[in-house]
């Protein structure tokens, strides 16, 4: 099973979730948005679209978080960095860490038990994501984490980033180089072509 599950993590964009960017554009044409224009119409201009064109043309902040899937049985491990939050624009760390949450999900088909949205510590209003999920079957162990967050927008043809998570901290500095270099994947995808990080 180890083996199986390695196959279907590797088969994961490690910077962009595809069909989350077609769906968020999807549902802005809905609202009257055309994400081929480089002009936005007046009246979608204080609009909750989340669309990346819309992020494009509005230059409005969003977040990202960087996210780590470790899986270990035997002896044998397996790790791998994802960044997520750059194929729609969305204002919560934690709603970014549950659509990753439902990605793996879609992803492992059943393979292993996972909850059905992000973890909460806490109580009330008081409520907090949990940074972890550690699940285990068969002796094989998966663990997704949230190595932290921060805020970016698209202004000026740059990823501009900024700032950091208030509920999963900052992305610790030993990730910089890394990041960076995920970020310069990202901008040789299409949707992201002429920027700069």
């Amino acid at each position: 099973m180890f083996e199986t599950i390695q196959k279907k993590f590797e088969s994961l964009d490690s910077v962009f979730n595809q069909k989350a960017y077609d769906s968020a554009i999807d549902s802005d044409k809905i609202s009257g948005f055309d994400p081929n224009s480089d002009k936005l119409d007046e009246k979608l201009k204080n609009s909750w679209l989340t669309s990346i064109p819309f992020a494009k043309l509005t230059g409005k902040e969003t977040k990202y978080v960087l996210l780590e899937v470790t899986l270990e049985s035997d002896g044998k491990k397996y790790s791998q960095k994802l960044l997520r939050g750059f194929e729609q624009a969305i204002d919560s760390h934690p709603l970014i860490a549950e659509y990753f949450l439902k990605e793996v999900k879609s992803k492992l088909d059943g393979l292993l038990e996972l909850p059905q949205r992000w973890p909460e510590s806490g109580e009330g209003i008081y409520k907090n994501p949990i940074p972890q999920i550690v699940v285990e079957k068969e002796g094989v162990k998966l663990t997704i984490s949230v190595l932290g967050g921060a805020k970016y927008d698209l202004k000026d043809k740059r990823i501009n980033r900024r700032g950091h998570s208030q509920a999963f901290g900052a992305i610790h500095s030993e990730y910089n180089n890394e990041v960076n270099d995920m970020l310069k994947m990202l901008v040789k995808r299409e949707e992201f072509s002429g920027f700069e990080v």
